[in-house]
C-alpha cells in the first residue's frame, strides 16, 4: 500500500455512485491503516529520511489527538482539521456524516504502547456519528454558494455603476433619435401619465382582460420534413424556408434538406422539397437572417469535431445558393472547408449555437461555441457582417457584455440588440443583455427574465414590430440547473413576451392546445397572418409538427389611437368623438368599445391619417365606468393601444339628492336662499359630472306668484338653485329633471315641498352654514337614531313560549311591524343617509363637522346591520309565523261571515226609501257612519294581522265588502244631498208670483237639476234603490211640467181657455177618482196667485190636453188679429 515505507498511515477510498431519475446519490468507504507512534530513540534512529518519517506520523497522530479533543469537547466550534493531511483526509470519518469503526490492536508484549492506544480509543468512542442523506447540507451549499454569486454580482454591479451610467445615456441618447413616430408615441404616453390615478389604472378599475393568443395546430399537406431539431425556419411572404437540423435517421445526423412552406391565406400550408445542385454542407444549430428577401446563412455543426463558419446566401425567386466568397465545394474535406474560411479576412471562428441579428445593413453575430476537435470553447465576441461590402468585423463594445454562452437567443429591434438566456460549460442563464449599436454600449436588466425564476437555454424568440414598442416572443427551451453530474433541466412549452419600450415581460393568456415541451426549435413570423410559426424540435424525441401561434392582440396592426376628445359622455350614447392617432388610412373604420362585461362595435369614419370620428354607442347594457377603446381599419386586428373613455350612467330624478337652507322652513324672507341638487343615477350613485338640465319653480301660495330662480351648474354633479322669498308666508318648490342624456323626465325626489318663511328671521338663517341647516341636520340625525334604535331593539324581541297564546301573538305582531318597518321604510332611510352624507361633504369645506360624520357612519353601519339582520330574524321565527298564520287564516273566514252580516242590515236601513225625508235620511247616514267607522277599525286591525303572517289574500273579500260600503254610504249622502237641493229650489220657485214666472229660466232651472240626479246615480245599486227613483221622479215631472207653463203664460191664452183648462183637468180627476177643488180662480183676473197654486194642479199629468188648448188658443189669437186688421180697412 506505501512503497516509500511499511510504518506509514494507508488510506484506501472506495467511491459508489447510484443514477436514478430522483437524481444521483453517492456513498464513500475509507480504509484506514493508522501508523502506531514512534518512540524517539536517537541511538536508534537513522538519521535523514528515517527521522523525517517519524517526525510526519508523530505530528500527524497529534493533529488526530486534537481534532478528537476538540470533537468531544462541548461548544467548541472550530477543529483543526487543516493541521495535517490525515486529519483533512479523514474529516467524514471523524465528525462528518459517517458511521466509523475504530480497531485498536494491542499486545501484552508491549504494555506501554497497549495501554495508549486504550486510552485513544477510549477517547475516541466519545464521538456520536449519524449517517445520513446529504440532501440539506447539498441545500445549504448550493444557498452559500448563491449568496456568494450575489455578493460577487452586487460588487461588479458596483465598481460598474459608472459605466452603467453612460451606457443608460447611449440609450436614452437613441430613443431621442427614433423620429417623428417615437416623439408622437412619447407624447401620447405623457398624456396617459397627467391622467387622473383612477384613469391611469383603468386596467384594475375596469377588469378588462390580457389580450388572449390562440394555439392551432396545422395540418399540412405535401412532402413534410422529417423530424428534426437545430434547424432554421425563415418566412419571406407567404413562403417559409426549413434549412437543415439533426434529423430522425438511420443514425441520427445532420441534413441539408432544403423545404418549401407555402401559407395560403385561409391558414393551411403544404410542404415541398428543394432540390439544388450547389449548396450548404449538411449542418445543425446554424443560423439564418432575412435579407432583402434573402437568407442568409452562417456557421453551424457537422459533428463532434467539425463546425463551420461559411457564409452561404439562398435566393427564393430562383430556389439558389450562393456564397459571396469562394470557399470549399460540398465535396472538399471537412480540412478544407475549415481552411478555405478561414481565408476570409475578419471572419469568427467556427461555431454553432450562436445567434445572428439584422441591424440597419450589418447581421451581428454572438456567442454560440466552437473549439477545436472534441474540445469546446464558449464564445462572448461579437461580429458583424456588411452585407454590402460582405466585410468582416469584430465589434469593440463598452460596458461589461454577457458572459460566455450559446443556446441563447437575440432580437434586433432598430438599433439595440437584446440578448437573453442561453448556457455554457459551468452555468446556465437568466439575464437579458441589451447592445446598442449606435453607442457600442452594454448594458444589462436586473431581475428574472422569460417570466421564470430558473435559467433558459435552447429556447426560440422572435421580435414583432408593435406600436408603441415591438415585442419579443420566447418559446420553450430548457428550464433548470444543470448538475455536477450534467442532470439536463426541463423541456418547457411556455410563451412570455417582452416589452422592449418598458424592458417588461409579461405572460399572455393563451387559448388552444399548445405544442409539446420542446427546444431546438425556431420560432418565426408571418405578417400577413399575424402569427408566430413553429416547426419540430427536441425533447428526448424528434418532432416535426408545425403550430401557429395567433398575436394579433398582442402585436396589433401598424397604427394606433393616442388619445381621445371629449374623454366622457352619457351610457345613453349618441355623443360623437375625435379620435386621434398615427398611421390612420383611409379604409372602413370599425371602433370598439370593451368593458369587463362585454364590447359594443360601431362604425367609426377616417376624416385624416391622425384623426378618425365616432358616434358613442348606448352603453346601457352594461355597467357605467371607463372602458377602452380600440380601432380597426378594413377587417385588420383591433389595436392593442387603447384610450380610456368613461361612460356615466344618467341622472335618475327619483334618486337625486335636494339638500341646503332652501328646501327647509324658517328662513328669512326678502334674502336669497340656496339649496344644492346631488345628481343620481338609477342606482344610487353621485354623479361626478355636469351637464344635466333641471327646471325649478317657487311660487308663493299666497297669490300664486312665480319667483325668479337660478341654477348653477357646478361640473361635479351638484347644481345650486337660488331663489328670494319677498314676504313672509308658504311657498311651494317643485324640481323638474329635463331627462338630459336620454335620462327619464321626472319630478326630483321630495318634491314638491312647501317652506315658510319669516320677516323676523336674521339674514343668517339663509346661509348653508346658518344655523337654519345645522339644526335641520341634527334634526335628521335624532330622526335617524330614533328609528334605527327603535328597529333594533325591536329585532331583539323575545318570541318565546313564556307567556300567554294572546301575548306570543302581541310579541310576534310587534316584531315582524320592525321587520316591515326595516322593508318598508328602507328607500327613504336609505335616502335621508344619503342625504345627510352628501349635506356633510358639503359642509366639511367650510365647518368641523368631524363629530357628525362619525355619527352618520355609525348610522350607516347600524342600519347595514339591521338590513342584514331582516332575513335571519325571519328565518328564526319562521315556524312561528307559519302556525300562527294558520289560526289566522280561520279568524279570517269568521271576521269574513261577521261582515256579511253587517253589510246585509245596511242595505235595510231607512235611507234606502224616499219616503223617510232628507232630514231623517241624513240622520240616519251619520249613524251609519259611526257604525262604518269602528267596522273599518276592526278590517284594518284585521288586515294588518293578515298582512303580518302574509294572509293578505284572504283579505281580498272582506276589502271588497268594506269598500262597497263606504262608496254606497257616500253615494246615498250624495243622492240624499241632491234631494235637498232641488227640494229647496223648488221651494223659491214656488214662492215666485205666476204673473212674474219666466217660463225659460224655469226649464234651464229644471235640466240642471235632472243633471245633478243623473251624476249622483252613476251605480246600478244606487240608481235601483227608492231614494234614488223618488229623486228622479220629483225632477222629472218638474222638467216636464216647465214646457207647460211656458206655453199658459202666452198672451194668446184668455180667461176663457182658463175655464176650459179648469174644466179638463177636473174631469180627468174626477176620472181617476181623486178629490180636487171644483173652482179655481182665473189667473188672469187674479194677479196674487203664486207658482205653488199652479204646480198644485200637478198640470204634467195633462200635458196631451194643455198642448192642445194653447195650440188652439194661439190660432184663434191669430184669426183675431187678421179680423181685426179687416175692420181696419
Amino acid at each position: 500500500m506505501n512503497t516509500q515505507s511499511s510504518r506509514s498511515h494507508a488510506i484506501l477510498q472506495v467511491t459508489l455512485k447510484s443514477q436514478s431519475k430522483d437524481g444521483c446519490r453517492r456513498a464513500k468507504l475509507n480504509l484506514v491503516d493508522l501508523a502506531g507512534s514512534e518512540k524517539w530513540n536517537k541511538q536508534a534512529v537513522k538519521p535523514g529520511v528515517e527521522i523525517e518519517e517519524m517526525k510526519n506520523i508523530n505530528t500527524s497522530l497529534s493533529a488526530l489527538g486534537n481534532c478528537i479533543a476538540a470533537l468531544t469537547q462541548s461548544g467548541r466550534k472550530h477543529i483543526p482539521y487543516r493541521d495535517s493531511s490525515l486529519t483533512r483526509l479523514l474529516q467524514d470519518s471523524l465528525g462528518g456524516n459517517t458511521r466509523t469503526v475504530l480497531i485498536a490492536t494491542i499486545t501484552p508484549r508491549a504494555s506501554d504502547e497497549t495501554l495508549r492506544t486504550i486510552q485513544f480509543a477510549d477517547r475516541t468512542r466519545a464521538l456520536k456519528q449519524k449517517l445520513h442523506e446529504l440532501a440539506e447540507q447539498k441545500e445549504k451549499q448550493a444557498d452559500a454558494v448563491d449568496k456568494v454569486h450575489k455578493y460577487e454580482t452586487q460588487m461588479r454591479e458596483k465598481e460598474l455603476a459608472i459605466e452603467r451610467l453612460h451606457v443608460q445615456n447611449g440609450l436614452y441618447q437613441q430613443q431621442l433619435r427614433d423620429g417623428e413616430r417615437q416623439i408622437q408615441m412619447l407624447m401620447s404616453q405623457v398624456q396617459a401619465l397627467s391622467t387622473p390615478p383612477k384613469a391611469r389604472y383603468a386596467d384594475m378599475d375596469t377588469g378588462n382582460q390580457t389580450p388572449q393568443l390562440q394555439w392551432r395546430k396545422i395540418e399540412c399537406s405535401g412532402e413534410a420534413p422529417s423530424r428534426r431539431s437545430g434547424h432554421t425556419l425563415t418566412i419571406v411572404g407567404s413562403n417559409g424556408f426549413l434549412f437543415g437540423g439533426c434529423d430522425y435517421a438511420e443514425p441520427p445526423g445532420p441534413t441539408n434538406d432544403l423545404f418549401q412552406l407555402r401559407i395560403h391565406t385561409n391558414g393551411s400550408c403544404d410542404w415541398s422539397r428543394v432540390a439544388f445542385r450547389k449548396g450548404p454542407l449538411p449542418r445543425w444549430k446554424h443560423s439564418a437572417t432575412l435579407v432583402d428577401n434573402k437568407i442568409f446563412l452562417f456557421g453551424g455543426f457537422h459533428n463532434a469535431t467539425t463546425r463551420f463558419q461559411d457564409v452561404w446566401i439562398f435566393n427564393p425567386i430562383t430556389m439558389e445558393w450562393s456564397q459571396p466568397v469562394p470557399q470549399a465545394t460540398p465535396r472538399a474535406s471537412m480540412a478544407q472547408v475549415t481552411k478555405a474560411s478561414l481565408g476570409w479576412p475578419g471572419c469568427p471562428a467556427p461555431r454553432g449555437g450562436h445567434t445572428a441579428s439584422l441591424i440597419n445593413r450589418e447581421i451581428f453575430i454572438f456567442g454560440g461555441y466552437g473549439g477545436q476537435g472534441y474540445s469546446r470553447r464558449d464564445f462572448d465576441d461579437l461580429y458583424a457582417l456588411n452585407v454590402d461590402t460582405m466585410a468582416w468585423g469584430k465589434v469593440s463594445t463598452k460596458g461589461k457584455g454577457p458572459e460566455r454562452r450559446s443556446g441563447h437567443q437575440a432580437c434586433a429591434v432598430d438599433t439595440t440588440l437584446f440578448v437573453f438566456g442561453g448556457w455554457n460549460c459551468t452555468t446556465q442563464f437568466n439575464d437579458l443583455h441589451i447592445f446598442d449599436t449606435e453607442t457600442s454600449c452594454w448594458s444589462s436588466v436586473d431581475g428574472s427574465h422569460m417570466n421564470h425564476t430558473s435559467p433558459r437555454w435552447n429556447h426560440s424568440s422572435c421580435a414583432v414590430l408593435a406600436i408603441p414598442n415591438a415585442k419579443i416572443f420566447c418559446f420553450g427551451g430548457v428550464l433548470g440547473q444543470m448538475n455536477e453530474y450534467g442532470a439536463p433541466g426541463m423541456f418547457a412549452n411556455d410563451i412570455s413576451v417582452l416589452d422592449t419600450g418598458t424592458f417588461a415581460w409579461t405572460v399572455p393568456e393563451i387559448n388552444g392546445t399548445p405544442p409539446a415541451p420542446r427546444a431546438d426549435t425556431t420560432l418565426a413570423y408571418d405578417d400577413k397572418g399575424s402569427r408566430l410559426m413553429i416547426c419540430g424540435g427536441w425533447a428526448n424525441l424528434w418532432f416535426n409538427d408545425v403550430f401557429s401561434l395567433d398575436v394579433s392582440c398582442v402585436v396589433g396592426p401598424p397604427y394606433a389611437i393616442t388619445g381621445v376628445r371629449p374623454s366622457f359622455g352619457a351610457i345613453t350614447g349618441g355623443l360623437l368623438l375625435i379620435l386621434e392617432g398615427i398611421d390612420f388610412t383611409p379604409k372602413p373604420v370599425i371602433v370598439r368599445f370593451s368593458c369587463r362585461k362585454g364590447t359594443i362595435d360601431v362604425p367609426g369614419t377616417y376624416v385624416t391619417d391622425q384623426t378618425l370620428t365616432v358616434t358613442t354607442p348606448d352603453f346601457s347594457m352594461f355597467p357605467p365606468g371607463d372602458v377602452q377603446i380600440r380601432v380597426a381599419l378594413q377587417g385588420d386586428s383591433f389595436t392593442t393601444t387603447f384610450q380610456l373613455f368613461n361612460f356615466f350612467a344618467v341622472t335618475c330624478a327619483a334618486k337625486t339628492l335636494a339638500f341646503g337652507a332652501g328646501v327647509l322652513s324658517g328662513g328669512a324672507s326678502a334674502e336669497p336662499i340656496t339649496f344644492f341638487l346631488q345628481a343620481c343615477d338609477a342606482n344610487g350613485h353621485h354623479r361626478t359630472r355636469g351637464g344635466d338640465e333641471f327646471q325649478a319653480s317657487v311660487r308663493s301660495l299666497a297669490d300664486d306668484k312665480e319667483l325668479q330662480t337660478s341654477i348653477q351648474d357646478m361640473d361635479d354633479g351638484t347644481y345650486a338653485i337660488t331663489y328670494t322669498a319677498p314676504i313672509r308666508g308658504e311657498y311651494e318648490i317643485t324640481v323638474q329633471f329635463c331627462g338630459t342624456f336620454g335620462g327619464v323626465v321626472g319630478t326630483v325626489y321630495g318634491f314638491p315641498l312647501v317652506v315658510t318663511f319669516d320677516d323676523a328671521m336674521a339674514r343668517d338663517m339663509n346661509r348653508m352654514t346658518g344655523k337654519l341647516v345645522m339644526d335641520g341636520l341634527s334634526s335628521d340625525l335624532v330622526a335617524l337614531t330614533q328609528l334605527i334604535e327603535e328597529c333594533g331593539k325591536g329585532l331583539e324581541l323575545d318570541v318565546g313560549l313564556s307567556g300567554t297564546p294572546a301575548e306570543e301573538t302581541a310579541a310576534l305582531i310587534q316584531l315582524k311591524e320592525h321587520l316591515f318597518t326595516v322593508d318598508k321604510k328602507g328607500d327613504q332611510t336609505r335616502w335621508l343617509l344619503e342625504k345627510t352624507k352628501s349635506l356633510l361633504a358639503f359642509l366639511a369645506t367650510a365647518v368641523d363637522v368631524e363629530k357628525e360624520r362619525n355619527q352618520l357612519t355609525l348610522l350607516e353601519t347600524s342600519w347595514t346591520d339591521l338590513v342584514q339582520k331582516v332575513p335571519v330574524v325571519a328565518a328564526r321565527i319562521a315556524p312561528r309565523l307559519a302556525a300562527q298564520s294558520s289560526r289566522t287564516k280561520g279568524d279570517i273566514t269568521v271576521y269574513h261571515e261577521k261582515l256579511l252580516v253587517y253589510a246585509a242590515k245596511m242595505k235595510h236601513k231607512g235611507f234606502w226609501e224616499f219616503e223617510t225625508g232628507m232630514a231623517n235620511a241624513l240622520h240616519m247616514l251619520d249613524e251609519a257612519a259611526v257604525e262604518f267607522a269602528k267596522e273599518d277599525s276592526a278590517f284594518k286591525r284585521m288586515r294588518h294581522v293578515a298582512e303580518i303572517f302574509e294572509c293578505l289574500a284572504l283579505m281580498e273579500p272582506s276589502e271588497k265588502i268594506v269598500q262597497h260600503v263606504a262608496r254606497t254610504l257616500e253615494r246615498l249622502r250624495t243622492v240624499w244631498t241632491v234631494v235637498g237641493d232641488i227640494s229647496r229650489k223648488l221651494q223659491m220657485a214656488m214662492e215666485l208670483l205666476w204673473v212674474d214666472l219666466d217660463g225659460a229660466v224655469l226649464e234651464d232651472e229644471a235640466k240642471g237639476m235632472m243633471n245633478l240626479v243623473k251624476s249622483a246615480g252613476k251605480e246600478k245599486e244606487i240608481k235601483d234603490s227608492n231614494v234614488y227613483q223618488g229623486l228622479e221622479a220629483l225632477a222629472h215631472d218638474f222638467l216636464v211640467s216647465c214646457p207647460l207653463y211656458q206655453a199658459l203664460r202666452h198672451p194668446s191664452i184668455q180667461s176663457r181657455h182658463w175655464v176650459e183648462l179648469m174644466q179638463v183637468t177636473v174631469l180627468i180627476f174626477e176620472t181617476r177618482r181623486l178629490l180636487v177643488q171644483q173652482t179655481f180662480p182665473n189667473p188672469i183676473d187674479h194677479a196674487e196667485l203664486k207658482f205653488a197654486d199652479i204646480m198644485e194642479l200637478k198640470l204634467h199629468r195633462f200635458q196631451k190636453d194643455i198642448e192642445d188648448l194653447t195650440e188652439r188658443a194661439q190660432k184663434e189669437s191669430r184669426v183675431e188679429l187678421a179680423l181685426q186688421e179687416v175692420d181696419a180697412r
